[in-house]
């Protein structure tokens, strides 16, 4: 529907009333313009309510890991934004939680290499639509999809590509891994299907069920994983308190180092940032009784337990005493 603003209506009954007056074509061309375009302007309008986001967050994190960015990489934080094609990267021992636009979850293990190709979350008044493609290069990963009230499994259309597999995804809480001599995936809960060229479809929906795919060979055929199997897929996606995580709104603060020069504070923080952990320089102005001072912090853990693991894992890599603060400090 075309809305005729007022001020295009009065130009096309005043100006254009006179066929023999000066620029009479000239002005009813003008007017149908604006008319052409405040309809478009009304349409955008009505179409208010369609939103696109194209973006995940970091929700919780244990370093080392990092983002890569159009060849550029970067330690990543609690709150980090991920984009399509940004690549994450998670060292030995690391964790991370990334959520989804629409409220999924996947859990990254450690040595994991990960690829976000596509995703979309159309919001609309009635329903939503949700599309992702995600690529495990390799490592570990648990997805669970989320449960919201305008998105159903047939608003969704989710895969994990693996190297040599695609997983269709609905409604579903899974297990996979990719290394270099086989792919892996177990379904804790729903329903999954998994492609893989020259291969009849492998279709998973009973609890447990387990697929695998030795290197350069056929999968073989399904089996049900076993209580010892689960406890060891658990364990390499397991994210438990007090074990140095950090969150965006965490408010416990490692201090790796305090320096009176830049330099030094510099060197300290390129280091920490090189191995992949979030540091920030934070500059304390000088007094009359103190003198300028470049504080090295990484910011943001859960609680007391969670810095204190993550500071002596930094003090074993550095050699240097470390100590935490609150933000009450």
């Amino acid at each position: 529907m075309i809305i005729f603003k007022n001020s295009a209506l009065k130009l096309l009954l005043t100006d254009c009333s006179n066929p023999s007056s000066s620029g009479y074509a000239a002005r009813c061309f003008t007017a149908v313009c604006m008319m052409l375009f405040s309809g478009m302007l009304g349409t955008s309008a009505l179409a208010a309510d369609l939103s696109i986001d194209r973006r995940a967050t970091i929700e919780r994190l244990r370093s080392p890991a990092w983002l890569e960015r159009q060849g550029k990489r970067t330690p990543l934080s609690a709150g980090s934004l991920v984009e399509l094609e940004d690549k994450i990267l998670t060292g030995t021992n690391a964790r991370l939680l990334l959520r989804l636009p629409e409220g999924s979850a996947v859990v990254l293990g450690e040595n994991s290499r990960f690829v976000i190709e596509r995703l979309s979350l159309q919001k609309k008044q009635e329903t939503n639509f949700f599309a992702s493609t995600m690529q495990l290069l390799s490592g570990t990963l648990r997805y669970v999809t989320a449960t919201a009230e305008k998105l159903n499994a047939k608003n969704r259309d989710v895969q994990i590509r693996t190297v040599t597999a695609t997983i269709g995804i609905r409604g579903t809480v899974l297990w996979a891994q990719a290394t270099p001599e086989k792919e892996l995936v177990c379904l804790f809960n729903g329903k999954i299907d998994i492609a893989r060229p020259s291969e009849p479809l492998a279709v998973l929906s009973e609890p447990n069920a387990f697929w695998i795919a030795p290197s350069g060979k056929p999968a073989l055929p399904l089996g049900i994983a076993n209580a010892e199997q689960l406890t060891s897929f658990a364990n390499q996606i397991s994210m438990p308190e007090g074990s140095g995580f950090s969150h965006s709104e965490g408010k416990w603060t490692v201090v790796a180092g305090s320096f009176s020069l830049r330099d030094p504070a510099k060197f300290l923080l390129e280091n920490l940032q090189e191995r992949g952990y979030p540091a920030q320089i934070e500059i304390l102005p000088a007094t009359p009784k103190k003198r300028l001072n470049f504080k090295v912090i990484i910011p943001g853990f859960d609680s007391q337990e969670d810095a204190l693991a993550i500071s002596k894992k930094i003090a074993h890599l550095t050699g240097r005493r470390l100590r935490i603060e609150t933000k009450a400090n």
